[in-house]
């Protein structure tokens, strides 16, 4: 009894579903055709103002255009950049010099070595 009555149930829901798409797909095509079948009328206004183009402005001669710079946008590359150009040559010098002194076999008398090189 109790599994009819579920049965029954379902039913009822599915078929209360179906009915209630039915009505929407319904009141959306009324809704389709009111809009499509009337006329806009004139005195109806428009949501939002049209915006007037813009003003044609011609471009300036070159003896015409100048240009605004201030002197701290400036700087002096070579000022600037020689503590950063000291600090990469030293570095690479200090390790190119470590570099040879381990490559180097150690003797008592370097005087010997660049002889014998």
């Amino acid at each position: 009894m109790r599994r009819k009555n579920n049965v029954t149930h379902a039913v009822e829901l599915a078929a209360e579903t179906e009915a209630a798409q039915e009505l929407a797909e319904a009141r959306m095509r009324s809704d389709l055709f009111e809009i499509t079948d009337r006329d806009i009328e004139d005195d109806e206004s428009l949501a939002y103002e049209p915006v007037p183009p813009p003003v044609f402005v011609p471009a300036r001669a070159m003896a015409e255009a100048t240009v605004q710079c201030e002197q701290e946008f400036f700087f002096d590359f070579d000022q600037e950049v020689s503590p950063i150009l000291e600090v990469l040559i030293g570095k690479t010098m200090q390790l190119a010099f470590a570099e040879v002194t381990q490559n180097q076999p150690c003797s008592a008398n370097p005087l010997l070595d660049c002889i014998l090189s």
